[in-house]
């Protein structure tokens, strides 16, 4: 709220605030010419040791991030 009424900055990640942007309450700026990037990483049990909702809910934390975070890349 800060940010939207010119009172203070933030850094946070642009799906975030993609909200904020599309109604034009706050800008977004990149921290660097590239953007900034990070990696996220879910640990699991080996293979053999995984039960099946494990499998299902990485699954669909991927399906879902791909479709509703457009600067998410997904990798393997």
């Amino acid at each position: 709220m800060l940010v939207a009424t010119r009172r203070g900055i933030a850094v946070l990640p642009r799906w975030a605030v993609q909200n904020y942007l599309q109604r034009q309450y706050v800008t977004a700026k990149p921290l660097t010419r590239d953007g900034l990037m990070s990696e996220i990483w879910a640990a699991t049990l080996p293979a053999s040791d995984t039960r099946p909702y494990i499998a299902e809910f990485v699954a669909l934390i991927r399906e879902t991030g791909a479709a509703a975070l457009p600067d998410i890349e997904l990798t393997q």
